[in-house]
């Protein structure tokens, strides 16, 4: 998503979701991919399970556009944008209240 930013010379825009672990059910998922059929364990959420979802304002990488950034600089601009995330993942689960036996 940093080099997408940069090259794209785009902002972010950052997006917590968060939806109860009881409300999400294991299921094997099979799709065919050039000839191969494969199966993999893929999660899902309840049907109608609550979930909350915060968008947060659009994040700015413009001081990376006019150089060549290295890895440590997307790694800085990938911690940025997931610390901001993991915020916005918290405001999004405190839009329940706690359902009774958490």
């Amino acid at each position: 998503m940093a080099r997408l930013a940069v090259a794209g010379r785009a902002q972010v825009i950052p997006v917590g979701v968060w939806i109860d672990e009881r409300d999400i059910v294991l299921r094997k998922v099979n799709y065919q991919e050039e000839g191969r059929l494969y199966s993999v364990d893929s999660y899902f959420p309840r049907f109608r399970a609550p979930y909350g979802v915060v968008f947060g304002k659009p994040l700015s990488v413009a001081e990376y556009f006019d150089r060549q950034p290295d890895l440590e600089d997307y790694q800085k601009i990938a911690t940025r944008i997931l610390d901001r995330i993991y915020e916005l993942e918290a405001e999004a689960r405190g839009l329940f209240p706690s359902k009774p036996g958490a």
